[in-house]
């Protein structure tokens, strides 16, 4: 999925988008120019749930915000596949664990994408479980503001 140039602003979801069941991409135009987030006034959910052993996700170009998930993990991003990340903002998610992602084992990409201000009792913005050597790498991106509970 890519969003056309002119989409900008905030997706404000009133209710949880289905879970991802097969490999997905989406690309925005800028984190500062698109955000998807859970509304303020909305039940409890994260905003993208990739759940799903082995799907890969790969996300770039949005913010990421106002997840929130209780006895769960991951507030912005649940994945259990292959994850690669390019130019995202994750702020203000909170969950048990991986306030903003939180991701198991498989292999992780992370690129100029910034973690700010999510919450969680582990992981307060990015928590990673690997298996049998799985490796998440980061480049250029920034942790600030994360609190593990």
């Amino acid at each position: 999925i890519t969003f056309a140039v002119n989409v900008r602003g905030v997706i404000s979801l009133s209710t949880a988008l289905p879970p991802i069941t097969e490999a997905l991409t989406l690309t925005g135009p800028g984190a500062s120019e698109l955000a998807v987030e859970r509304a303020s006034s909305a039940p409890d959910f994260r905003v993208f749930d990739n759940n799903s052993d082995g799907v890969a996700l790969s996300v770039s170009g949005l913010t990421i915000r106002n997840g929130r998930v209780s006895g769960s993990t991951g507030g912005g991003i649940r994945s259990r596949g292959p994850l690669t990340l390019d130019g995202v903002h994750f702020s203000g998610n909170s969950a048990d664990r991986g306030g903003g992602v939180d991701q198991l084992f498989h292999d992780a990409v992370i690129r100029n994408c910034t973690f700010s201000n999510n919450i969680a009792f582990n992981g307060g913005g990015y928590f990673f479980q690997g298996n049998g050597g799985r490796l998440t790498r980061i480049n250029n991106s920034t942790f600030s503001g994360n609190r593990s509970r």
